[in-house]
């Protein structure tokens, strides 16, 4: 996968870029506030339809503009996102015909880390859940049918609850809809965590950096979760009937995979509680290298990678060391204030970003 060509148009603080990346590295240069990370997020924003940062589309149009382009020519597709902030509206094409948002995923895939993932092991479960949702359902978009169809029997469930006294077979009938999505969902979950903790290990091993291994483990109310998905069902009943009573009592549902949380050990440390920042970083960090692979093998190419302000906080050695793991042949765009070791090192293109706007550098 390669982006070949970057076009856009009074996105964020930028008023206009043309840019023809490098199919290896690009380095953006900039002091902070110049548009490294909004030239990035340009790039996230058309692969995920998400933002990096902010919650709202308007806030993508540039202040004082009414309407922002964004146009990237991937391969030899040409993807256009048109967004008008007077009506409100989004408009998608592919090769000069409309296409549905969610769909831009079949044309760019792009894993990204910036400083606001440290968030995701320090902060609350619910970023955690939404971090590991969001990544099961890149390789895996069956998940997201799944999910979004688990969070409306939810919604549905919780407003009999908050009744008082609820319709029992009515509240039957959503508990067992919650089982069988709730059981697809963890064991999906539970899948995805193998194979990530798989090629963590592996990545540690060409690291040789921290406590021990990184290791995700996945964590729930409820005991004696099965390492399959077998079992899976009645281990979520017994754990719902056990709630059932303080469920009515509470109105709302207690049991779920949406109240399920993560742990991030490096050895036998929790860094959530117990990491340094260089440490939560440096786990992140790896993190993204073990999604890329995960990539890779579902889909017989790299995504484009984003390092966002990557060498903050890690010495030279480190940082040398991380970039020395980054796989052949993987377009990368990282950002930094300056050129500094070990980035000198990078052969690529060098992007130079002051006030919005972009020049190549030497």
């Amino acid at each position: 996968m390669r982006l070949r060509r970057i076009f856009l148009k009074n996105f964020r603080n930028l008023p206009k870029v043309e840019l023809f990346p490098s199919e290896g590295y690009n380095l953006l240069l900039g002091v902070n506030g110049a548009g490294k990370t909004n030239l990035c997020e340009a790039i996230y924003y058309a692969a995920r339809g998400e933002l990096l940062k902010g919650e709202r589309q308007r806030e993508l149009i540039r202040w004082g503009e009414r309407w922002t382009l964004i146009e990237f020519t991937v391969n030899q597709d040409l993807l256009r996102i048109m967004l008008d902030g007077d009506e409100r509206t989004k408009q998608v094409e592919v090769n000069g015909k409309p296409e549905r948002p969610g769909r831009l995923t079949q044309y760019l895939r792009a894993v990204a880390f910036t400083a606001d993932d440290l968030g995701v092991i320090k902060g609350r479960p619910s970023g955690r859940r939404r971090f590991l949702d969001c990544a099961v359902a890149e390789l895996d978009p069956e998940y997201k049918f799944y999910r979004r169809r688990y969070e409306q029997v939810l919604r549905g469930k919780n407003l009999l609850l908050r009744q008082g006294r609820p319709n029992r077979e009515l509240l039957g009938i959503y508990q067992q809809e919650l089982i069988k999505l709730g059981a697809f969902l963890v064991m999906r979950r539970l899948d995805y965590l193998r194979r990530m903790n798989e090629e963590l290990r592996a990545l540690h091993e060409r690291l040789d950096v921290g406590r021990g291994p990184l290791r995700l483990e996945y964590l729930s109310a409820i005991p004696g979760l099965p390492e399959t998905g077998e079992g899976l069902a009645g281990w979520l009943a017994a754990g719902m009937e056990a709630k059932a009573e303080e469920e009515r009592r509470r109105g709302f549902s207690l049991v779920g995979p949406h109240r399920d949380d993560l742990r991030f050990r490096a050895g036998e440390i929790d860094l959530g509680q117990f990491g340094s920042q260089g440490e939560q970083r440096l786990a992140m960090i790896q993190l993204k290298l073990a999604q890329i692979e995960l990539h890779r093998r579902r889909f017989a190419e790299y995504p484009v990678l984003i390092l966002d302000d990557l060498l903050s906080e890690l010495d030279p050695g480190r940082g040398q060391l991380l970039l020395e793991v980054l796989p052949l042949g993987i377009q990368a765009f990282l950002t930094a204030t300056e050129l500094r070791p070990p980035l000198q090192r990078l052969v690529g293109q060098v992007y130079l970003i002051e006030g919005g706007w972009v020049e190549e550098g030497l």
